[in-house]
């Protein structure tokens, strides 16, 4: 294995452990102190593990698309808005460690920790910037 190899594959298992070091770090927090910000504006304990979930299923689209289509545009997200949503302020965790959890098993273990490619498709993206 090259050094480039081994590299990608070290950060392969960091982002595949890393819903399960955040499982272990919120396990025994309570509600109040997962939904209350650490400073003023600042976002909460729960926003930050719910946004990793947004950020993972974003990517994991992003990647299908770029293997699926012909420049496809990479619509972004307001991730300051997202974070304002019912179920990013909540304190219950688990389905947003389950679709990071899932989204990280799919995207590293079942494809070699590549997004997916077609034979024959072009693999350049048009982003478009936050307005």
């Amino acid at each position: 294995m090259t050094n480039d190899q081994t590299a990608r594959q070290a950060n392969i298992e960091a982002i595949e452990a890393l819903p399960g070091q955040v499982a272990a770090l919120t396990a025994g927090l309570t509600a109040e102190q997962l939904t209350t910000p650490y400073d003023k504006g600042e976002w909460t304990i729960a926003q930050n593990v719910h946004h990793l979930c947004d950020s993972h299923m974003n990517s994991y689209i992003r990647c299908k698309l770029i293997a699926t289509e012909e420049r496809p545009p990479l619509k972004p997200y307001d991730q300051d808005v997202w974070a304002r949503f019912p179920d990013a302020e909540g304190a219950d965790l688990a389905a947003s460690l389950a679709f990071c959890w899932a989204g990280c098993t799919a995207a590293g273990s079942s494809s070699g920790g590549r997004c997916p490619t077609t034979p024959g498709r072009a693999r350049a993206f048009i982003r478009n910037p936050v307005k």
